[in-house]
């Protein structure tokens, strides 16, 4: 998923937190290409959270932005096709930090795609309650699991069950809560890959995230 191109590049990142004035007519409408640096330019004026968050979150809504469809969008159905998309070597500290903030980003997107000034506005159907957030996530780090440890073995890999997936995935959690340190020790236990094809800036994230 952390391709050229597919999240934001850092050149990108950095041209969006110079874009801090507002434009001088507040009622113009702008055009479908550029809906996604006028929203980003809007999170990085509202977000407060440390930078490395913020990065992460960018780069989780442009990917959102990147996968809309035809009105009315769905909330839940991007959400899960971006997950979906994620590289298998992109380290669970990512999803660490989509997850303790989804309610801000979620509420961020729900205000702000739908007020981005295009001619035909966006319209959000949908909800992704924080409990299918979850579900979500720990199925993919399962899945995750799996795919790394029979690296090299698709025989083996071709015969893991959803079952197991699912069995692994209820051994992330302590009750009705990710248990993190589950998370990171499963992940201790295999070597990942490098994730293919970045830029210098979004090696440097990689790095900050696998350093959290």
């Amino acid at each position: 998923m952390v391709k050229q191109g597919k999240f934001a590049s850092s050149e990108r990142q950095k041209q969006v937190q110079n874009k801090n004035r507002k434009p001088k007519n507040q009622t113009a409408t702008i055009e479908a290409d550029q809906a996604l640096d006028f929203l980003l330019v809007r999170y990085h004026l509202v977000s407060k959270q440390s930078s490395l968050v913020e990065e992460t979150n960018s780069r989780f809504i442009q990917e959102f932005m990147q996968l809309g469809m035809d009105n009315p969008w769905s909330l839940a159905e991007i959400t899960l096709r971006v997950l979906q998309q994620v590289d298998v070597n992109v380290p669970w500290q990512f999803y660490q930090i989509l997850f303790d903030h989804w309610e801000q980003t979620k509420h961020f997107i729900l205000k702000e795609v739908p007020a981005i000034p295009l001619i035909n506005r966006i319209n959000i159907m949908d909800d992704l309650s924080t409990e299918e957030l979850q579900n979500a996530i720990v199925d993919k780090l399962a899945m995750n699991w799996f795919i790394n440890q029979f690296k090299g073995v698709p025989d083996k890999l071709g015969k893991v069950t959803d079952q197991q997936i699912k069995e692994l995935a209820k051994g992330l959690k302590q009750g009705s809560e990710i248990d993190w340190n589950k998370v990171a020790e499963l992940n201790r236990s295999i070597v990942s890959g490098e994730v293919a094809n970045v830029d210098a800036g979004t090696q440097a994230w990689l790095d900050a995230l696998k350093n959290m």
